[in-house]
């Protein structure tokens, strides 16, 4: 019903992006909001992102390469509003601290 109200108010590219979605997914709000941070980007604010990136630990059910695929995209947003904000070292640096493997962490510092 929520996503009825808020589609009822979109128009322009917005409203088209989320009509192609299939009718059920459509239905739920993630999709909707997935579709378009995808079509018009993120809006979290700068200082947003950089609190998300610098407080991003490895969960206990998250593989190496989505661990570092997550900080890659946070990196990504925030250089993207803020040019060089985030250099390779930090995000190294970054990934070596938030791992969950405490011999792992130790053997890459």
């Amino acid at each position: 019903m929520a996503v009825e109200y808020v589609l009822r108010h979109l128009d322009g590219l917005a409203r088209r992006e989320v009509l192609a979605l299939p009718a059920p997914d459509r239905a739920t709000a993630t999709a909707v909001l997935a579709v378009l941070r995808n079509a018009f980007g993120d809006t979290r604010a700068a200082m947003t992102l950089l609190s998300a990136f610098h407080s991003r630990q490895q969960r206990t059910t998250e593989r190496l390469l989505e661990y570092i695929h997550a900080l890659q995209e946070l990196a990504t947003k925030i250089n993207g509003r803020q040019p060089d904000a985030i250099s390779p070292q930090v995000l190294r640096d970054r990934f070596v601290e938030g791992l969950a493997n405490p011999s792992l962490k130790r053997e890459l510092h």
